[in-house]
This record gives C-alpha cells, sequence and structure tokens, in this order.
C-alpha cells in the first residue's frame, strides 16, 4: 500500500476526516494525520530490528570532499572505499576527538585516499536550514580528504523511508500495510492522551510483533543450519 491508501485506512478507522482534507472519498491531502503514520513508522523501526534496518548508503564524494551527511541513520556500522572494480577497502574508526588529533587540520588536510572516519551529529538551527544548510543530520567525516572523486559506502542502520508523496511506499506499508496502519492509529491515541485507544491498538501491535519475530527467529535457526556427512 502506498501513503494515500495507507491515509484512507487510517482516516476509515479513527473517524478523523478532519486531518485530510479535499475529498471525504479521497482523503489526498493530509492534514495533519501523515505526521501519526510517519509517527507510526518509526515506532515499528524502534520496535523490531527486520531485515531492511540494516543497510547502506552509497554515496561520490567530489575531488576535496570529506564529509558525508545522511537522514534517517540509526547508527553507523562501518565505511568502506569502493574502487573502479568495486572492490571495498574498510575504513579505521575513530571518535571525533582522536581524528581531529590525527588530523588537526580536517578538511584542510593534504589530499588522498580517505583512510579513517569519524561520525557526528549535524545539528544546525531552523534558520540556517531555510538556506539550505542540513539540519538533523548524522554525519561521517573521512580523512584524508579526496584526492579525486571517490565511492563512499557506508553500513549501517537506518530508519524506513519517510512517506512524504501520495505514491510513497517503504518496508512497513509495503510488507505489513495492516501494522503500519495499527501502529499509526495507537500513535494517534498516544498523542490524544487516550490511554485505552492506546491499550488496544498496542495489543494489536505485539501480537503482529510477536509473530514477526518468530518468523525472524526461524530464519535465523535456519540459517545457523549446517550439513553434516
Amino acid at each position: 500500500m502506498n501513503l494515500l491508501e495507507i491515509r484512507q485506512k487510517v482516516i476509515e478507522l479513527s473517524g478523523r476526516a478532519d486531518l485530510a482534507t479535499t475529498n471525504i472519498d479521497t482523503n489526498d491531502t493530509d492534514a495533519g494525520i501523515d505526521f501519526y503514520i510517519q509517527s507510526g513508522s518509526r515506532a515499528l523501526d524502534l520496535e523490531l530490528e527486520n531485515r531492511i534496518s540494516f543497510s547502506w548508503y552509497q554515496v561520490t564524494l567530489a575531488a576535496n570532499a570529506s564529509i558525508i551527511p545522511m537522514r534517517h541513520c540509526r547508527y553507523v556500522e562501518s565505511v568502506l572505499t569502493v574502487d573502479d572494480e568495486d572492490s571495498e577497502v574498510a575504513l579505521t574508526k575513530f571518535g571525533l576527538g582522536d581524528l581531529t588529533v590525527k588530523y588537526p587540520k580536517l578538511g584542510a588536510t593534504t589530499v588522498g585516499t580517505p583512510i579513517d572516519y569519524a561520525t557526528f551529529p549535524i545539528v544546525r538551527p531552523p534558520d540556517q536550514y531555510a538556506y539550505g544548510m542540513p539540519v538533523n543530520y548524522t554525519g561521517v567525516i573521512v580523512m584524508p580528504p579526496t584526492e579525486e572523486a571517490q565511492v563512499i559506502k557506508v553500513y549501517g542502520k537506518f530508519h524506513s523511508l519517510e512517506l512524504v508523496n501520495n505514491s510513497d511506499e517503504n518496508y512497513w506499508s509495503n510488507q505489513y500495510p495492516e501494522l503500519l496502519i495499527a501502529s499509526s492509529l495507537k500513535e494517534l491515541e498516544r498523542f490524544y492522551r487516550n490511554r485505552e485507544g492506546v491499550a488496544d491498538y498496542n495489543e494489536i501491535v505485539q501480537d503482529k510483533v510477536r509473530k514477526i519475530d518468530q518468523d525472524s527467529a526461524a530464519q535465523d535457526a535456519a540459517g545457523n543450519l549446517v550439513m553434516e556427512g
């Protein structure tokens, strides 16, 4: 299901037609309900370690560049350079303070092939965001800065894609739409401080979560089987 279909069902089950606009039958324009849908999606990301949580982000850094901003990144597991033959070389992880000790000039360091990296939060005031500056991104800084265009791959855990346009889909809306709908309704009740409603929808969510956990456990067990002979 896409965002429009999720929104329509959430509106239908909640009776909150005031949180979408245009037509009562289509609800094709958000008027507040998408906030709860996105909150429901994030809640599921934190509730379940699904197989797409661990993913990777690839970017081509321009020459003399060193900073990689990423949205929706929960944490970074590893960073690698990728050459023209798709061979990957892992960079050495540093704390930002230790990286600064090794490269005191940071961005002004003599260029080369990146061999080290550190993570840091990129948080800028909202007034700067209005001028195109990133806000609340996770940043990776690689050192030394790139001598030429360089492909960098970042492995880590990421939140599901944000649903913005009516046609957008993410992992939850595609694989478990009924769970996303229930989680969205739970978040709606939570923000309106309806404890009974939260408890009712939480029961639905947890029942589905248990079944997904069982599937994940079965898949892990199958992966650990060793053929004897």
